[in-house]
């Protein structure tokens, strides 16, 4: 399945920041992609955004508890990308956390070399996991949908956590090769 990245990337920021909760946020993301991608697979409908999210916050929590966040960082960036490891049999949705003192966004180099590095950054998420899952498993759409779900419930996942910690930063999440979205 072909599409427009730009259109796709800016249509699912705006499904994310105008979400009042994760899970109408989620609800949203899921008939964005089902309008796009018929096919979507039903294991989405079943997840629990409110829970990831909380999830996601704790370990956040821990993270920062652990490596707080230094005083000049301005904006938290979550990265996302398709991981494997020797633990597991398949392919998992990658997520982690770092922090840079200054954010352009039409710069994305000014997320590179970030002074907040924690060494416990990664975090994980079932729903991550099962958007790469689901795209390795459709050949005509994977692309598709590993970019919106992955995109959107990083976004969706990253602006919900890091509000229920009252963390004053601005927050970005995107994938390492330069597409991201501000939340």
């Amino acid at each position: 399945m072909r599409f427009d990245i730009e259109a796709v990337n800016g249509a699912v920021g705006r499904i994310v920041r105008a979400a009042s909760s994760p899970a109408t946020g989620y609800s949203e993301l899921l008939r964005f992609c089902k309008g796009q991608c018929p096919g979507l697979p039903k294991l989405f409908e079943q997840a629990n955004a409110e829970a990831e999210t909380s999830g996601l916050a704790a370990q956040l929590k821990r993270t920062i508890a652990t490596s707080p966040i230094p005083a000049g960082v301005t904006t938290l960036y979550f990265g996302l990308f398709e991981a494997t490891s020797e633990e597991r049999d398949s392919p998992y949705g990658g997520f982690y956390v770092s922090g840079v003192q200054h954010f352009d966004s039409d710069d994305l180099d000014t997320l590179c070399a970030p002074p907040y590095y924690p060494e416990n950054r990664y975090l994980r998420s079932r729903l991550l996991d099962r958007a790469v899952q689901a795209a390795a498993a459709d050949r005509q759409n994977g692309q598709f949908i590993f970019y919106v779900m992955m995109l959107g419930v990083g976004g969706i996942l990253a602006r919900f956590a890091a509000k229920r910690l009252a963390l004053k930063q601005k927050v970005v999440v995107g994938f390492d090769d330069g597409d991201v979205i501000e939340v």
